[in-house]
């Protein structure tokens, strides 16, 4: 027996902004707009200071990568972990960070 398409019910017409939701999850764009909002979120929960100093990286599993120039800022970011996970949590609940993770990273 042939592999056999299964041939899905139309169901009408459907919204643009479904479509493009659609399309743009595939092609990954709906992670890259996520990834900015967790950037403007980071410098308003961590500070100017901190926040020159240190960038989001992946989130998985709920725990939000923070790549850091120097041991000096993870060490800060440490003392203040809780609460910058109780205000990410509360900023942005859709993200469903439950940890920070601090690693040395360079970046621009």
């Amino acid at each position: 027996m042939r592999g056999r398409r299964i041939r899905s019910k139309r169901q009408g017409p459907q919204s643009i902004g479904d479509v493009l939701a659609r399309l743009l999850a595939r092609r990954g764009y709906a992670a890259q707009q996520q990834h900015q909002v967790q950037q403007e979120v980071w410098k308003e929960l961590a500070g100017s200071e901190l926040a020159g100093q240190s960038r989001p990286g992946n989130l998985k599993g709920g725990v939000l990568e923070i790549l850091v120039r120097s041991s000096s800022a993870i060490q800060e970011l440490s003392f203040q972990k809780r609460e910058l996970v109780r205000r990410l949590q509360q900023a942005e609940p859709q993200l469903n960070v439950r940890d920070l993770r601090f690693r040395i990273a360079e970046f621009d």
